[in-house]
């Protein structure tokens, strides 16, 4: 289930390239909040092992990395946060899905 899905934000939070907790939760709906809670009360768990390789379409620039990121949300459930990072630290398509191991 895709929970949501973002569009473009400036690099992240300290230069980190990752998305912060209010970008993630500008995206959120009302039901969302009530479900997973707030972003600010969410664990960062670490990346997934196949995170961070090099997207091959034509439709983002070259350099473009895919990120799987694993959360945990406020009540305790794995998430997991996908996005496009790009050179520049620009961040794109950001989707929030239920966790897989």
């Amino acid at each position: 289930m895709v929970y949501m899905t973002g569009s473009h934000f400036p690099e992240g939070l300290g230069g980190s390239g990752r998305p912060t907790t209010e970008q993630i939760a500008e995206e959120m709906t009302p039901d969302q909040y009530d479900e997973l809670g707030d972003p600010d009360n969410w664990r960062y768990l670490g990346e997934k092992q196949d995170s961070g390789r090099l997207v091959h379409t034509t439709d983002v620039p070259p350099g473009t990395t895919k990120i799987y990121e694993v959360w945990g949300d406020e009540f305790g459930q794995l998430l997991e946060l996908h996005y496009e990072r790009h050179l520049d630290g620009t961040i794109t398509g950001l989707k929030l899905k239920e966790f897989s191991p």
